[in-house]
């Protein structure tokens, strides 16, 4: 795990078949930075942490022998990662700009955020908001 992530932290660890292909995309679309990727012996993509500002997010291979799914697996979108950045609009057109699949276009959300929603290669839901003024919510 890099260093400098405060204890105690909630930090997603999401599950993929090709968890590289998933830090390459998240890197050139969706505006993270690759902290670290650590390798079994053999070469194999073991976990990929993964930061955006002083958050970070964890990829990791999906192993369905120890009932570990991909998104792409499941039925249905069983869970999202919420991203909350300073300019929506710019991240959005930034998503599809480079490809991304846009599940939803930013919309002001009647819980006080402004919102869109992305797809990842393999069917995650990744969903980025700000907060909207006056809306009595903040980030911190």
């Amino acid at each position: 795990m890099p260093d400098g992530i405060p204890t105690p932290s909630v930090i997603p660890y999401l599950l993929y078949k090709d968890p590289a292909r998933i830090r390459d995309f998240l890197v050139e679309a969706l505006s993270f930075t690759e902290v670290a990727t650590h390798r079994s012996p053999e070469g194999e993509v073991g976990n990929i942490a993964l930061r955006m500002g002083d958050k970070f997010v964890m990829l990791s291979r999906a192993q369905p022998d120890m009932g570990l799914a991909a998104p792409g697996d499941l039925p249905a979108v069983h869970a999202g990662t919420m991203v909350y950045v300073a300019d929506v609009d710019a991240h959005y057109h930034r998503a599809k700009s480079a490809g991304a699949t846009i599940w939803y276009e930013p919309a002001d959300m009647p819980y006080g955020q402004r919102e869109y929603g992305v797809r990842d290669p393999e069917n995650g839901f990744w969903c980025f908001g700000t907060f909207l003024p006056g809306s009595g919510l903040s980030p911190g």
